[in-house]
């Protein structure tokens, strides 16, 4: 996730233990749908609340500097 779309400061997972492809996210309504693909198989379409996304903590270690522009 992004304040300004340039540096990035959470990630979440869309599923897990599995392979996610051509993944696509809007923000629309309060909420993000991210579509994606389930290993070319299937469709899949997930609405995350922002307030959920953002009380999601992200540990000290995934932390990086951002470059100097």
């Amino acid at each position: 996730m992004s304040a300004d779309g340039l540096v990035f400061t959470k990630m979440l997972y869309l599923v897990g233990g599995r392979r996610v492809d051509y993944p696509h996210v809007i923000e629309h309504g309060g909420s993000l749908y991210a579509a994606f693909a389930g290993g070319k198989q299937t469709v899949e379409v997930l609405k995350v609340k922002l307030a959920d996304a953002d009380a999601v903590k992200m540990p000290e270690t995934s932390l990086v500097a951002a470059p100097k522009l």
